[in-house]
């Protein structure tokens, strides 16, 4: 390759990462927070690769008639990729970054194989079935980060799986509402019946006491993994740690102000504000700690 075909690839790299770099700020304003105390490499790698996903994710549930159609071409754009024959932005950015990180294609074909669950599957009977449902999206989405913060041991993987984890599970009751008009309910009907609640009360919007309990004992279980993920900073790479230190906060900060009033999903979209976020990067880049 001669070195004007260099400067001509390199330019078009870089085209492709701006597109990368925009659609994470935008559709991942809380994972942003962390990705921007990334070093380059790192930090062009996770954009290219939140990108890919966030695409394919929102297929399912962005797109006005998704088929698993489309979603096999994403099948094929992502093993293009792999095989050096991207035609995407994102995934002609993620074959970029393929050279330099060991990022695992199975996770984003997972990631594909739950984004047809959503296209058929609409309720869950018990958590063990939503987990297996996030087990598809969430760690999927855990490996490939991983694979790009740096692992220095395995268990870096058990502990990321955790906190993918919890991040699902947050934004499932966090976007309860939002759901219900896709006519999706992901919090699991054997533990909704056990609280005395029926479908037809979130379809409602009943905002009962019992509604006000359920959610705030979902929200428990959702800090408990928030919890048991703490060790994961232990297994990082250095450069990295800062990183994950602010998505845990800014999620777990989410979740605790619904736990704190429960019914406020039905009424508005919970999140920190551009202050919250600005005080809570400014305390953890001196204590670098998660609580």
């Amino acid at each position: 390759m001669s070195s004007q075909d260099k400067a001509t690839l390199l330019q078009e790299i870089k085209k492709d990462l701006i597109f990368c770099k925009k659609i994470t700020h935008k559709f991942g304003p809380n994972f942003s927070v962390g990705f921007r105390f990334l070093p380059k490499e790192k930090r062009g790698a996770v954009y290219a690769s939140y990108a890919c996903c966030r695409l394919i994710d929102d297929l399912v549930d962005e797109g006005e008639k998704p088929t698993k159609d489309i979603l096999k071409k994403w099948e094929e754009e992502i093993e293009n990729a792999y095989a050096g024959k991207p035609t995407h932005p994102a995934t002609r950015a993620l074959n970029f970054y393929l050279k330099k990180f060991p990022i695992p294609k199975n996770a984003f074909l997972n990631l594909i194989e739950g984004c047809k669950m959503d296209l058929e599957k609409k309720r869950y009977n018990s958590f063990e079935e939503l987990l297996a449902y996030s087990e598809k999206v969430a760690t999927s989405i855990s490996d490939i980060s991983i694979s790009i913060f740096g692992a220095k041991e395995k268990d870096a993987y058990v502990f990321g799986r955790r906190l993918a984890t919890a991040f699902q599970l947050t934004n499932i009751i966090r976007d309860v509402k939002e759901d219900l008009e896709k006519g999706r309910i992901y919090l699991p009907l054997n533990e909704i019946e056990e609280f005395g609640l029926k479908e037809i009360d979130f379809i409602s919007l009943n905002l009962s006491k019992e509604m006000e309990n359920f959610l705030r004992n979902q929200c428990k279980r959702v800090i408990s993994f928030f919890e048991t993920s703490k060790p994961l900073v232990l297994y990082l790479e250095k450069d990295s740690v800062l990183c994950v230190i602010l998505m845990h906060s800014v999620y777990f900060e989410i979740i605790k102000k619904i736990y704190k009033n429960p019914l406020v999903i039905f009424k508005k979209r919970v999140k920190l504000g551009i202050p919250e976020k600005i005080f809570l990067v400014i305390s953890k880049i001196f204590t670098k700690k998660l609580v």
